[in-house]
């Protein structure tokens, strides 16, 4: 009885309370939905969601505006000060090198929500991940089926391509 008593106080001690929010092992940084970056890495940025087009989980630190890294490409130099905030947010520093769209080249040091950079909204997310990686966000199959009616009775959709999707939102 006394073993069973010692087990049941300190097992609270081993036990996870915490959701998994990605993590930082031997310079790699895994997000909570399998995502790798790492050094050497090529990230391509989306545009940011915020008003007048700013970045709302990427904050860019210097002298660069959001503007010149929408849509570019950033090459991680350097991963670090991973941490994870009280309210459960990943954070991480990248330092890298950005490929601006006429070709040239410049630094450039991103303080980034890895989750919510990279978490499916409308439209494309800030940082462009492969469509696996990305969370989506779970629709009602009846409101996802009413808005595809809607579609097709404006003319966007064919009806076998009405049925096709109402048939993935059914199986899903």
């Amino acid at each position: 009885m006394k073993k069973f008593l010692v087990i049941l106080l300190f097992f609270p001690l081993f036990s996870i309370a915490q959701k998994c929010t990605g993590r930082f092992e031997n310079d790699t940084l895994y997000t909570s939905n399998g995502f790798k970056m790492y050094k050497g890495q090529n990230l391509q940025m989306g545009v940011g969601k915020g008003p007048k087009g700013t970045f709302r989980f990427v904050n860019i630190k210097g002298d660069i505006t959001s503007f010149y890294v929408a849509n570019t490409i950033v090459k991680i130099r350097k991963l670090k000060n991973f941490g994870i905030s009280s309210l459960g947010n990943g954070y991480i520093t990248i330092i890298g090198s950005i490929i601006y769209k006429d070709g040239s080249k410049g630094g450039v040091n991103l303080h980034v929500a890895f989750d919510k950079a990279i978490e499916s909204v409308v439209g494309d997310s800030e940082i462009i991940v492969p469509a696996e990686f990305r969370k989506q966000k779970v629709e009602n199959a009846s409101l996802e089926i009413e808005r595809l009616y809607k579609l097709y009775q404006n003319g966007v959709l064919t009806k076998e391509e009405f049925e096709a999707q109402k048939k993935k939102v059914l199986s899903d």
